[in-house]
């Protein structure tokens, strides 16, 4: 593996990418491979893996607040349009967060999400 070192801007420019490319997506589930690698798995078959330096040991402030409230709402049965009316939010914003809740929580399915976060005591 090659690294690249990137100035402010250029990392900018690849994060814009790389979210631009995360929203064009329904992502199908979410695991970790047998390198430890964080696998986003489309329901078209296309695949993004990366390292992912998280661990939950010690993590009480995981989640962002607004995460932590998407969370309680999804725990309430909501579906995305339904937490982003009364939070403000465009329905592709709350996608995204759930996409991040997912990877952070390492689920792949949206009924995993809330047990995940209480067993991790982030809710």
């Amino acid at each position: 593996m090659r690294t690249v070192k990137l100035g402010f801007f250029d990392c900018v420019t690849v994060l814009l990418a790389v979210r631009e490319w995360f929203c064009q997506y329904d992502f199908s589930e979410i695991r970790k491979n047998d390198h430890g690698l964080v696998v986003y798995e489309t329901s078209g078959g296309d695949e993004l893996a990366f390292q992912s330096t998280l661990t939950f040991e010690g993590a009480p402030h995981l989640l962002s607040k607004r995460k932590n409230e998407i969370l309680g709402l999804i725990d309430q049965g909501l579906s995305n349009k339904e937490i982003a009316k009364p939070l403000l939010l465009v329905e592709s914003t709350v996608k995204n967060h759930v996409i991040n809740i997912f990877g952070k929580l390492q689920v792949n399915k949206r009924t995993l999400a809330p047990a995940r976060g209480r067993e991790r005591k982030v809710i």
